[in-house]
């Protein structure tokens, strides 16, 4: 982590002297932790007030919302059937639902594994 100085930004919040790299890695950074407050909202609103969990229905609007849609080979976006095999392996206590850390290791990963892809893919 690269610490920056107050006398490397101007009064207008921009970074002075830093690499194209590194200015594209901040706004990755931001675009990322933006869209983590946005998925942590859905879920909020999705879960069930009880178990304080949700279902493949409610994973597959959550996923539908996101941007990893634009990363389905379905113009549709995740299927059922894909968000039930999702819970199924991220169900760690076996309630047949998806609590709030399970669905953060599951974004996370889906997050890691699209940048990997988006990195190694010669088609685009």
């Amino acid at each position: 982590e690269t610490m920056i100085k107050e006398s490397e930004c101007d009064d207008k919040n921009s970074f002075k002297g830093l690499s194209q790299d590194m200015l594209k890695a901040i706004k990755q950074e931001e675009k990322t932790k933006n869209e983590d407050d946005f998925v942590d909202g859905l879920f909020e609103k999705a879960k069930d007030k009880v178990t304080l969990s949700i279902n493949a229905e409610q994973l597959l609007e959550i996923l539908n919302k996101s941007s990893l849609k634009a990363n389905c080979s379905d113009p549709k976006g995740f299927s059922l059937e894909t968000t039930r095999s999702m819970l199924a392996a991220m169900d760690a206590n076996l309630t047949g639902k998806m609590e709030y850390d399970e669905f953060k290791k599951l974004w996370e990963s889906c997050q890691c594994w699209r940048d990997v892809f988006n990195q190694r893919d010669k088609d685009r």
